[in-house]
């Protein structure tokens, strides 16, 4: 499981980079294959991608922080030793949806018994149950708080509507799935919005009923 997470983390940041690198060229191949008369909807189209896109990893971006900031500061405030490697793991991590803040959790309580080992189990419980609650409450405002913001003014789409999304992508295609799931389902959104709108047979469906 390990090896897959970092074998995907590594596959997405890859391809991720020479997309961006070689942006103009890929665009440049896209209007090649595109008919003239369709120039003008694939200029929206790529317009509403990129905005989109770039808030949602804006977006993401800050969320790591926030998660990362509040866990650190949680974990400090309890006397929790390598406080910020597990909050730079979690924050890190929590870009999986839902497997990833398990994982974040899991891994704290590991670095938490690892390192103090010599207490006795009186002594260890609590402050397994401390970290446990520090991590579990950073989540929660994720949850409630960061994500809900972020995915609103991002994708456009109802939590469900993204939960269904996320679980389907998991299923399919695992972990690399998951972490691309919501980016590539805002591009398919984009594209189809635009597709209905200019497409004079869907335009006269509607119309008519």
């Amino acid at each position: 499981f390990t090896g897959n997470l970092f074998i995907s983390f590594f596959a997405i940041t890859f391809i991720s980079f020479f997309f961006l690198k070689d942006s103009k060229v890929i665009i440049g191949n896209i209007y090649k294959i595109i008919p003239f008369e369709l120039r003008d909807e694939t200029d929206d189209v790529l317009t509403q991608v990129k905005s989109k896109l770039t808030r949602y990893f804006i977006g993401l971006f800050i969320e790591v922080l926030l998660v990362f900031a509040f866990n650190a500061i949680g974990l400090y405030s309890i006397g929790i030793e390598n406080c910020l490697i597990i909050a730079l793991f979690a924050g890190i991590i929590n870009v999986i949806p839902y497997i990833g803040p398990l994982i974040g959790i899991l891994f704290g309580i590991i670095i938490v018994v690892t390192t103090n080992y010599t207490l006795d189990f009186n002594q260890l419980l609590p402050l397994l149950g401390y970290t446990g609650g520090v991590m579990i409450g950073t989540q929660l405002l994720d949850n409630f708080i960061f994500q809900p913001y972020i995915y609103s003014n991002s994708v456009n789409a109802h939590p469900l509507e993204i939960f269904l999304v996320i679980l389907i992508a998991g299923n399919s295609y695992g972990i690399i799935g998951m972490m691309v799931a919501i980016p590539a389902y805002s591009v398919v959104r984009v594209i189809v919005k635009e597709a209905r709108e200019n497409s004079k047979i869907l335009n006269e469906i509607y119309k008519s009923s």
